[in-house]
């Protein structure tokens, strides 16, 4: 078979609009090939209605759709009503897994230890046998003790102090972040960082869980990529564990 028409994503089987699933799905709309073969049901989607889609527009155009896993071609009812069952389980498998992750991570929390994530003038001890843990970066720490003490002492607003980090050639949260890829502008400390700060209560002792939620993108609804935050009663703080 020839390398252009083998397909493989990277990306999260949720997303409908996969660059390789793109291409794939332009040689059937353009009716160049005779079949699409996965070797299962999931590697193609893991939502039911995305999956119903995709086989529907294979279908239209005339093009067999063959998973390995699941080889039966019976378009009857009962064919068809077999194919959706399995889909629906695919889908039904990975809100458990969902569900079960998040569970996870709220016992964490409640046992004291971090789900993840990273907090400025904090570094994270990777997890041993429990989970992981903060313990103080002194130089980001000693960072924000001057964003804390110039906005109450010196009575600076949140533009001055982003001004003054900026100048004096501070390192920017995203600039000490491991393994990002920085796409603005180095040293370029901004007001909505600062304010993340002074407003983040891990630093007068409470760490806070499942502040915020995903939500769909604008652009593509397809995929959760914003953020909405969740009432405060809905927040989990987190104890503080005994290896502290």
């Amino acid at each position: 078979m020839p390398q252009e028409y083998i397909f493989r994503d990277d990306m999260s089987g949720t997303v409908l609009y996969r660059p390789q699933l793109t291409q794939l799905r332009t040689l059937v709309a353009q009716h160049l090939i005779q079949a699409v073969i996965v070797y299962d049901a999931d590697r193609l989607s893991r939502v039911l209605a995305h999956t119903l889609f995709l086989r529907d527009e294979c279908h239209q155009a005339g093009v067999v759709l063959h998973v390995v896993t699941a080889p039966s071609r019976d378009m009857s009812p009962e064919g068809q009503l077999q194919a959706n069952i399995l889909a629906t389980f695919t889908e039904f498998e990975r809100l458990k897994i969902l569900r079960r992750t998040e569970d996870g991570r709220r016992r964490r929390v409640k046992a004291g230890y971090v789900p993840g994530g990273r907090t400025y003038g904090y570094r994270q001890v990777p997890p041993k046998d429990k989970g992981a843990y903060y313990v103080v970066c002194d130089e980001e720490a000693a960072v924000v003790r001057r964003i804390f003490e110039w906005y109450t002492t010196e009575d600076l607003s949140q533009e001055s102090i982003a001004r003054r980090l900026t100048e004096d050639g501070v390192p920017t949260p995203g600039e000490c972040r491991p393994g990002t890829v920085y796409r603005l502008e180095a040293r370029v400390w901004h007001q909505s960082a600062v304010a993340q700060i002074l407003t983040n209560e891990s630093y007068v002792g409470t760490m806070y869980y499942g502040k915020k939620t995903r939500i769909d993108g604008l652009t593509d609804t397809a995929r959760k990529t914003r953020y909405q935050w969740l009432d405060r009663e809905h927040w989990l703080p987190v104890a503080r564990a005994p290896d502290y």
